[in-house]
């Protein structure tokens, strides 16, 4: 299984450096899905929102 640092560095190499992603998230459960087989993206999300008022910076 690839690192965090070893992802970045191949990310590094092939897309511009705006678009290399700042931090990645291993997870050991499934993405969630709806039922049309997408990911539920608000879920995802939820957890770094929870206790705010407001879902925007």
């Amino acid at each position: 299984m690839a690192t965090e640092k070893e992802l970045t560095a191949h990310a590094r190499e092939w897309i511009a450096g705006y678009k290399v992603p700042k931090t990645i998230e291993f997870r050991s459960e499934p993405l969630p899905l709806s039922g049309a087989m997408k990911v539920l993206k608000h879920e995802l999300r939820a957890p770094y929102w929870a206790g705010r008022e407001r879902t925007i910076n």
